[in-house]
């Protein structure tokens, strides 16, 4: 990988849609991704050192109640210590408002260049629909000083893209306004998108010009929804930067069999240099 030495954050998924009691702890699907070679179909691979620095798991039946009842991060240099497990679970495959993501910024884990990274589960009851998402990174840069400022995009009117279901799926995107001229942090994101019928809306990462990595953040349901404190509150640092001309763009993880075609995002952004790249805090 290559990201011309730019701190960030990348977001990888792994599901499982008809987790059974009789399977004990099993390992979830990894979904493929652009930035991490797949391992099989249940690990990924990073080229460089990285580093885990949150996880969120949760699980559904169609009956409802909390159907998880474990859930751990593998790897092999994990493993010398313990698997270590992911907590609190969420009780519901698409994350709830105040999602429950466990956060280890000031304790990443350890994730080395070449080892595989998987997540297992076990489930209470069959046939349960499980969703799992890792936050990855590389190096932390807390966020600079400096107003931030809210950008809110849309799926359009016409022409907006069907995802497909367990695929990072590239979906159309409207920003409302235009930004001035200069670079951008990227500080916290939020995405939602609307429950339908067999519709489980999982999460949306940002594809950057000149980045990598891919920060990503858990779907909500509604604007009213709470998102999590500490990915709001800017505790992961710079998610990731880019250029006013070079506008990120979107893809959306489902593990419904219809996914929407309806999404909303909003960006906190950081002014970081205007368009003679000069650095700049406050306009």
């Amino acid at each position: 990988m290559s990201d011309k030495g730019r701190p960030g954050v990348h977001l990888v998924g792994f599901y499982s849609g008809d987790l059974d009691i009789a399977a004990g702890l099993a390992a979830l699907t990894a979904v493929a991704d652009s930035v991490m070679a797949r391992s099989g179909t249940t690990g990924l691979v990073p080229s460089r050192d990285m580093e885990i620095a949150a996880a969120y798991t949760g699980g559904a039946i169609a009956a409802g109640g909390s159907p998880l009842k474990r859930a751990r991060i593998s790897a092999p240099t994990l493993a010398q210590v313990i698997a270590p497990g992911i907590r609190p679970l969420g009780s519901a495959a698409s994350p709830p408002s105040d999602p429950p993501l466990m956060t280890l910024v000031d304790h990443p884990l350890p994730l080395p260049a070449g080892e595989a990274v998987t997540v297992v589960a076990e489930a209470t009851a069959n046939d349960t629909i499980v969703a799992a998402l890792l936050f990855l990174r590389e190096r932390f840069d807390p966020a600079p000083p400096g107003p931030v400022y809210v950008l809110r995009g849309a799926t359009p009117a016409a022409g907006a893209t069907s995802p497909v279901s367990a695929t990072w799926t590239p979906i159309l995107l409207d920003w409302d306004q235009p930004l001035p001229a200069g670079r951008y942090a990227i500080v916290w994101l939020q995405y939602v998108v609307p429950v339908e019928a067999s519709s489980r809306a999982i999460a949306a990462r940002l594809v950057l010009a000149d980045q990598v990595l891919r920060p990503g953040t858990l779907a909500q349901a509604t604007t009213s929804d709470i998102p999590n404190r500490q990915m709001q509150d800017g505790v992961f640092g710079v998610l990731g930067t880019f250029e006013s001309f070079a506008m990120p763009t979107v893809e959306v993880l489902n593990i419904g069999a219809t996914p929407s075609t309806t999404a909303e995002i909003s960006l906190g952004l950081i002014r970081l240099t205007d368009a003679q790249g000069r650095p700049c805090t406050c306009s």
